[in-house]
């Protein structure tokens, strides 16, 4: 009966790790999933995910500090605005004023309301980028472990 109640229990926090990548909602399931793995990944490495932005956005790794700590923005959350922001190039501000309106109603609604329509051009954009971004990620994290690897079985000690 213990293990049953154990699977049953690791089942349940399987499923809230799970449910807790997928709680951007932008109306296309893979975007979603997407956004969910970039904000997993940020969470990791979260000075990394910063310099890294404001490289790609040219916006001040304090500015991006500010929106996750102040604002409360998911890291993956700061990364959306930003891509909308370039992409429709207006202000961060602009897409963080609407992203705080709209905040319950999901970024599809965020990205409907700064002029980015589902399947248009730009929304495609925004999914080639989250893709791009997802699988630079997995790749980097890739090779790491690789190297460590390398690094780990060419070390011997002589006696």
């Amino acid at each position: 009966m213990k293990k049953i109640w154990m699977f049953v229990l690791m089942g349940l926090l399987g499923m809230g790790a799970y449910s807790a990548t997928l709680s951007f909602s932008t109306g296309d399931a893979e975007l979603d999933v997407n956004w969910g793995e970039i904000n997993v990944q940020a969470k990791s490495d979260i000075g990394g995910f910063s310099a890294e932005l404001s490289v790609s956005s040219g916006v001040s790794e304090k500015e991006i500090t500010t929106l996750i700590t102040v604002e409360k923005m998911e890291p993956a959350d700061v990364y959306m605005a930003e891509e909308i922001a370039g992409i429709q190039k207006i202000t961060v501000e602009k897409v963080v004023e609407s992203y705080k309106k709209n905040k319950g109603k999901g970024w599809g609604v965020i990205a409907k309301e700064l002029g980015i329509k589902p399947g248009s051009k730009e929304f495609k954009e925004l999914k080639d980028k989250a893709k791009s971004k997802k699988e630079k990620k997995n790749k980097k994290t890739k090779n790491n472990e690789k190297k460590e690897k390398n690094n780990n079985s060419s070390f011997a000690v002589r006696i």
